[in-house]
């Protein structure tokens, strides 16, 4: 007698939230600072202001010939603008701050080309 070929059972679905493996930990909670209202007002309209004013000193360089560092200026403040942008919502701090290096690095660029 042959014995009759049996068919392997099929897999378990996958969970739908795996277990992080030991080689890659859990990412831990970003942690942001409680902000009150009238600090959070505050910080919003600064990042404004910053934001406004690095817009315009960019406008001032767009159709200049810039050398390689003014390029990676240009790029790195154009970064910060966009890091603000996307953080003003969730870390009013940390928004500020990238709007005002953006800021800062944009007068750097615009001052080096006159």
């Amino acid at each position: 007698m042959r014995p009759v070929p049996q068919e392997a059972p099929s897999p378990a679905p996958a969970p739908e939230n795996p277990a992080p493996s030991p080689e890659q930990p859990a990412p831990l909670p970003r942690l942001t600072p409680i902000v009150g209202e009238d600090e959070a007002r505050e910080h919003l309209k600064a990042i404004d202001t910053a934001l406004a004013r690095s817009e315009q000193n960019l406008r001032e360089v767009e159709n200049r010939t810039l050398n390689q560092r003014q390029a990676n200026m240009l790029a790195q403040a154009r970064d910060f603008d966009r890091q603000a942008r996307a953080m003003r919502n969730s870390d009013v701090r940390a928004a500020r701050s990238l709007a005002e290096r953006s800021e800062q690095l944009s007068r750097e660029l615009l001052s080096s080309l006159r």
